[in-house]
């Protein structure tokens, strides 16, 4: 991810790097800017706008969810992306949850983007019940960071 204060003119196509209120739009963070946003931003008097670009190594967060909820989910739980970007990990079926709570500390302690909080150890559970939550804090994360997560919880 590369972040920098764009000239309106090179803007188009970049991430808004906030959400940006104007009289006639809003441009969403982590959104793309489009010809009209441009357009209004000029006219709000705007001469640049700060922004991102993705790199190759870059994955989106939901992407990122959804390759570390695969790995992370055994055969007794299931994960679904919420409409906020949060990975929620649902018991599959009734009993005691166990947890691994080596792999979990060493997921936790490897950034401070991606994080999984769960319910408590040994704790019984209802099928359907939510039971951790695994979040990341930033719009991307680079492949080879999904890649060392996946690792760690394998």
């Amino acid at each position: 991810m590369e972040f920098s204060d764009y000239k309106l003119f090179s803007a188009e196509g970049l991430l808004s790097a906030h959400l940006i209120e104007l009289d006639d739009c809003v441009i969403e963070k982590d959104k793309p800017i489009s010809k009209s946003h441009i357009s209004s931003l000029r006219r709000a008097g705007f001469e640049s706008v700060y922004a991102y670009k993705l790199t190759e190594e870059d994955v989106n967060s939901e992407t990122a969810l959804h390759m570390l909820g695969v790995t992370i989910c055994g055969e007794n739980t299931i994960f679904n992306i919420s409409d906020n970007g949060i990975a929620i990990i649902y018991a599959a079926s009734q009993g005691v949850l166990s947890i691994n709570k080596e792999r979990l500390d060493r997921f936790n302690n490897f950034s401070d983007f991606v994080s999984i909080a769960s319910s408590n150890n040994f704790f019984h559970v209802e099928k359907g019940q939510p039971i951790a939550a695994l979040t990341i804090a930033t719009p991307v994360l680079h492949n080879s960071d999904i890649e060392a997560l996946q690792e760690l919880v394998s």
